[in-house]
């Protein structure tokens, strides 16, 4: 029998984040859980006094595993670390080919050594992805609406602004000390896994494990509305990327990314607003 000390946010799901954790004894009926809300937790307390058996279990979206790895960036645990996926946002699990409120997963490996993104004078590890441009416009508008207690559809918010709400804005990349200047530029958007958006495949090659510890830096650019419409469908299942004059993959270490003015960009779901560059660095191959 094992001890899972399970980590919730009670805020999570319109407040449901408790009852949705609960979900996931009924994978684990034998075992003894332990229930911590993260967003009053002290983790070098919490992680100082674990005994090197005892299991951590994350349970929430992809936003909940997220806050936790970062929260926990300088504190150094041997404790496995399991993921039960319950939140809106599943990215991270459909990225390893499972579903919502399947069976929790060692997420160890998946966890260390994670990109880094330095923005706005911090740094944030991400697990899934981090975009400005419309991405970042859908995730603001997405919360906005969650704030008033409304539905938020990530597609349907991003084909409103492909269609006439959202602006694109030229762009200075450097990836990997190699600089570009695009106009018109919609999405930059810098990947360490699949899928963004609660399942929209933007970067279908990429491997967050790859033993190179690349990401895949995505880019579309166009001065035509309409010319992307069929990109933007093809993202569902990541054919997006055949369309090659407009959709750019880059699998690279490095990214700096600079827009003309500033916009709203996302981590792992999380949005800070008026930003008008970010830096992504990743982990060194030789890490292990």
């Amino acid at each position: 029998m094992a001890i899972y000390h399970v980590l919730y946010n009670p805020k999570a799901t319109a407040g449901n984040g408790y009852a949705n954790a609960q979900g996931a004894q009924k994978h684990l009926p034998d075992d003894t859980f332990i229930f911590h809300d993260i967003t009053v937790i002290n983790y070098p307390d919490f992680l100082g006094n674990l005994a090197p058996e005892e299991r951590i279990l994350v349970c929430g979206g992809d936003g909940t595993l997220s806050r936790f790895v970062n929260d926990t960036i300088d504190i150094p645990f041997e404790n496995a670390v399991y993921y039960y996926a319950c939140g809106t946002g599943n990215d991270f699990i459909h990225d390893l080919d499972k579903s919502a409120k399947s069976e929790p997963v060692c997420v160890n490996d998946y966890i260390k050594n994670l990109p880094i993104c330095y923005v706005n004078g911090k740094k944030y590890r991400f697990v899934n992805n981090v975009g400005l441009g419309i991405e970042g416009y859908a995730c603001a508008v997405a919360e906005q609406l969650r704030k008033k207690e409304k539905k938020a559809n990530y597609a349907m918010i991003a084909a409103k602004g492909l269609l006439y709400a959202y602006s694109p804005i030229s762009a200075k990349i450097t990836i990997d000390g190699t600089e570009y200047h695009y106009k018109h530029t919609w999405l930059a958007s810098s990947m360490n896994g699949r899928f963004f958006g609660g399942g929209l495949m933007c970067a279908p090659d990429q491997n967050r494990l790859n033993k190179e510890k690349t990401i895949s830096f995505v880019l579309a650019n166009t001065r035509s509305r309409l010319s992307l419409i069929p990109v933007f469908l093809g993202v569902f299942k990541g054919t997006h990327v055949k369309y090659k004059k407009i959709v750019h993959v880059f699998t690279c270490h490095n990214v700096s990314v600079q827009f003309e003015k500033p916009t709203s960009l996302q981590i792992d779901g999380e949005v800070l607003f008026n930003v008008k560059e970010y830096r992504i660095e990743t982990a060194s191959p030789s890490v292990e």
